[in-house]
């Protein structure tokens, strides 16, 4: 859609000289993401949830969407005593507009009213390590400032092992009985443990940034992230949440990120990789295997990411003439912008300018500025992504 609203600032790059595949436009609302054998769905319709994720052509997601769209992979705002229940259509499952960029999807949903959350998502296949990038952005459409965690909650189905690394916390809750911890891993045996009661069948833990979900004693559904302590967790959360449904028909593997204070018109970005695997014969895949624990900390150890959508490559901002008189030009060289701004400071530290940047070819007036050195900062969201000194000379 050639108006998205979300214009990401940036070029991003991966390391290495790898190949990526560029997302596909599919059926109906759907585009797919692909890299060497991994191949993710999102459907635009549907919040732009992950509605597939497969490792040479086996599912590793629930993807039963008649079950009340209990399915499939969605991001929501935490903690949920804020908004409780159901879903937050505009973030869960309202249509998103969609734009491919490159190598990247990028998809952008309405501000939910009752939040007045706005979240934009970027995904991107990663050839150099095999695995899916997606950066989350939340952005804060109120007028003042407020406080949120990034939560990405994923269905798998309600069998298999769930794993993750212990942190500072063990797990509490309702399924914590139900987990065993061996040598620092916290395990979750779904199949031991079939869930037959209604209720709020969940465990939080602290964990080290990942948490893997084996499907079928076979495929490897790993998830990796940054890594927060309890502390930084938003109340009555955990970075690791797991809850399994009635019957188990489905299971929900959660992370979450820091609970961050958003300033009005403000965003913050959390990005997560996902990784999937055909286990070699070699790997156990029951609860205590070292073989399956060290199989993933050897994935982990060859996590090559992408530059992150909000740094840029310095030497692609062109601002002129210097000196200047009653004008700047900011030239990005064709990369497109929103949420930017120019901040323009004094020598003695005042702001003299603080104007929006959504242009990538953008005049600046400086007419009003007196004769002298400035100093100016080019920001999206909270990063400083160029800085520099200009003069204005007058007649």
């Amino acid at each position: 859609m050639k108006n998205l609203l979300f214009c990401l600032l940036l070029v991003i790059v991966f390391s290495g000289n790898a190949q990526t595949t560029a997302p596909q436009r599919g059926e109906g609302s759907l585009y797919t993401i692909s890299t060497q054998n991994l191949r993710m769905a999102v459907d635009t319709a549907n919040g732009a949830r992950i509605s597939s994720f497969q490792v040479s052509e086996s599912e590793l997601l629930y993807v039963d969407f008649s079950n009340n769209n209990m399915a499939g992979s969605t991001f929501w705002p935490s903690p949920q005593s804020v908004w409780n229940w159901p879903p937050l259509v505009n973030l869960d499952s309202k249509p998103y507009q969609a734009d491919i960029k490159g190598n990247r999807l990028i998809v952008a949903g309405n501000t939910d009213s009752k939040t007045n959350l706005r979240f934009y998502k970027i995904f991107q296949g990663n050839a150099a390590d095999t695995s899916i990038v997606i950066d989350y952005v939340m952005k804060n459409e109120k007028s003042t400032s407020q406080k949120w965690a990034p939560w990405e909650v994923t269905r798998v189905a309600g069998n298999g092992v769930t794993l993750y690394e212990k942190g500072d916390v063990a797990p509490t809750g309702i399924l914590e009985p139900f987990t065993e911890e061996i040598d620092g891993m916290i395990w979750y045996d779904q199949d031991k443990n079939k869930i037959t009661q209604s209720g709020t069948f969940k465990f939080i833990g602290d964990g080290k940034g990942w948490i893997a979900h084996v499907v079928g004693g076979k495929y490897l559904l790993l998830k990796q992230f940054e890594n927060i302590a309890q502390a930084d967790a938003a109340p009555s959360e955990g970075e690791i949440e797991v809850y399994t449904a009635r019957n188990s028909t489905y299971t929900e593997v959660e992370n979450q990120g820091a609970y961050v204070s958003i300033a009005s018109k403000d965003s913050v970005t959390w990005r997560v990789k996902w990784y999937a695997r055909q286990l070699p014969a070699n790997v156990d895949a029951k609860v205590g295997s070292a073989s399956l624990v060290n199989y993933i900390h050897g994935i982990l150890s060859r996590s090559v990411s992408p530059v992150s959508y909000n740094t840029i490559e310095k030497e692609k901002v062109k601002v002129y003439p210097n000196p200047a008189n009653d004008f700047l030009m900011i030239d990005f060289n064709g990369v497109e912008l929103c949420d930017a701004r120019m901040a323009v400071y004094s020598m003695q530290g005042s702001k003299v300018i603080d104007q929006p940047i959504s242009q990538s070819r953008k005049p600046v007036s400086v007419g009003n500025l007196t004769k002298g050195v400035y100093l100016y900062e080019i920001l999206q969201g909270r990063s400083a992504v160029a800085n520099g000194r200009f003069v204005i000379e007058r007649q």
